[in-house]
């Protein structure tokens, strides 16, 4: 699984490489020369979400609540869709933060500067928690130092800085294929492991879980606005987000990949919260809920297609991470300089 993962990575690292031969400018480093198509542009913002937080993190959450889990997904998924619409104009006045438009409707300079310095924070923890979960795949293949955690840090940050946004929607457009391809993958197995859907709320129910566990409600309508209204207001402000949508070709292209993306998120992460029923349903002991989906697929798979779909979720977080870098990157060329 190791091999597999360490070929997977120097193949991303290539293409960083290699797309890196197309910024000529600012704007090509920053938003891909505002020459992003449907495909490209729907794909990296997929990838934007799809990380360690709608893989690991929903199929762990729904290992403990159920299908309620959902719900995160669906607020980042609707806040996409809102995005499309809200970007629309602003990817007509040519953009390259969200902060330049704050400063187009009410002046100033503090507003760019305190506005790009909360961005900063949000987006810092947020790439932290990619760091946290690449940690729990490394160490599925049995990498357990803080050497392998650092060396794939740096591959985040040495094609993110060689190819700039060219990079990182190219890498996207090839992780969150093998991301999307190995969720349902691993969902599909999980499920058929557990005899299938109805015996595996037989076997969650004989748990003694909740009666909202398999509702999408969860039982509880204040759960359902704590997961998705939060996901749901960041995506309306998120420089990650608009990044991409400012680096569509033009306004009717990032108004239907805003769109696109959502759904897509949706329909995606339906199988990453099967993969932790299923888990649920298969390891009811598990001491970390976040292992669900890293168990599923170091016990059921062959080890060559078990580091095919561990790359695939490190593909997710990787997606991510290099998102994060490229927003932060762009608050401090565009807002602080």
């Amino acid at each position: 699984m190791l091999t597999v993962l360490i070929i997977y990575m120097i193949i991303i690292l290539g293409i960083g490489i290699w797309a890196g031969r197309f910024n000529k400018s600012m704007t090509d480093f920053l938003l891909a020369g505002r020459r992003l198509g449907l495909l490209l542009a729907t794909f990296t913002l997929v990838a934007t979400y799809f990380g360690g937080g709608y893989f690991i993190g929903l199929s762990s959450y729904a290992y403990d609540h159920g299908w309620v889990a959902l719900w995160q997904a669906i607020g980042g998924g609707v806040g996409l869709i809102l995005v499309g619409f809200i970007a629309f104009k602003m990817r007509e006045l040519q953009f390259y933060t969200v902060p330049d438009y704050l400063v187009h409707r009410y002046g100033g300079k503090t507003i760019r500067v305190l506005s790009a310095g909360l961005s900063l924070i949000a987006l810092v923890g947020i790439l932290g928690a990619q760091v946290l979960a690449t940690r729990a795949v490394l160490a599925m293949v049995g990498v357990q130092s803080d050497l392998g955690l650092v060396l794939a840090a740096l591959l985040f940050v040495i094609y993110t800085v060689i190819g700039g946004l060219w990079a990182v929607t190219l890498t996207d457009f090839v992780q969150v294929s093998i991301a999307a391809i190995g969720a349902i993958i691993a969902a599909v197995v999980a499920l058929s492991k557990t005899g299938g859907y109805q015996s595996l709320v037989g076997a969650v129910t004989a748990q003694g879980v909740g009666e909202g566990f398999f509702t999408l409600s969860g039982g509880d309508f204040s759960l359902v606005m704590w997961l998705a209204l939060p996901m749901m207001m960041y995506t309306l402000i998120g420089q990650d987000v608009y990044q991409r949508l400012f680096a569509a070709k033009d306004a009717k292209t990032t108004r239907s990949a805003g769109i696109l993306s959502g759904i897509a998120i949706i329909g995606i992460c339906i199988f990453t919260v099967l993969i932790g029923l299923a888990a649920r349903a298969l390891f009811p002991d598990l001491a970390d809920s976040s292992q669900a989906a890293t168990m599923v697929v170091s016990k059921f798979f062959h080890p060559v297609a078990a580091g095919i779909i561990l790359a695939a979720i490190l593909s997710a977080i990787m997606s991510t991470a290099d998102s994060i870098l490229t927003a932060g990157t762009s608050h401090i060329i565009k807002d602080f300089y």
